[in-house]
């Protein structure tokens, strides 16, 4: 089994604008989840897969939403261009 996690800008044709996110299982037939979503949207839990069978979602928001507030006010400043 294999776990890609992609972030890609702009795949989307009838969305420009869009981000999609894909995850991937690679058994026998390798499958693809995709989601697209909006710059500013909450990304959605993706699915980690553990067998080609069972997997676990993973909450990407939760866990970016702790990373960010562990970095300092000044560096969230200079990122969000204030």
């Amino acid at each position: 089994m294999g776990l890609i996690i992609s972030f890609a800008h702009k795949l989307h044709p009838l969305y420009p604008d869009a981000f999609t996110l894909a995850a991937y299982c690679s058994g026998d037939v390798p499958e693809a989840y995709v989601a697209h979503l909006a710059a500013g949207e909450e990304i959605p839990p993706l699915p980690l897969f553990l067998t080609a069978a069972s997997y676990v979602d993973v909450p990407f928001a939760a866990a970016y939403d702790a990373a960010w507030r562990g970095v300092p006010t000044y560096w969230q400043r200079v990122l969000a261009g204030a």
